[in-house]
């Protein structure tokens, strides 16, 4: 991760069910109640299918994390595309 600006590896959470909203949201509770003031940048991918209509099959996760995190003022969101192969 150095490579690409990242002096430390990212943290790595366990869900059960496959839930990602639920972990994420406990670990920035976490790190806003031990950093105090300033603040955590999220990066989240957005998925890009080749077709329009594939977007069906894929969850809307980066929307849901998007909407979620509204509510944390110091949360800053970066929403990157990831143009899905085949």
């Amino acid at each position: 991760m150095e490579g690409l600006g990242f002096p430390v590896p990212p943290p790595v959470l366990r869900s059960k069910y496959r839930t990602v909203l639920e972990p994420l949201n406990r670990f920035i509770t976490l790190v806003e109640e031990k950093k105090g003031a300033g603040h955590i940048h999220l990066v989240i991918p957005q998925f890009i299918p080749k077709k329009w209509w594939h977007n069906l099959m894929h969850n809307q996760t980066a929307l849901q994390l998007r909407i979620w995190f509204l509510r944390h003022k110091d949360v800053v969101i970066t929403t990157v595309p990831y143009h899905l192969k085949k």
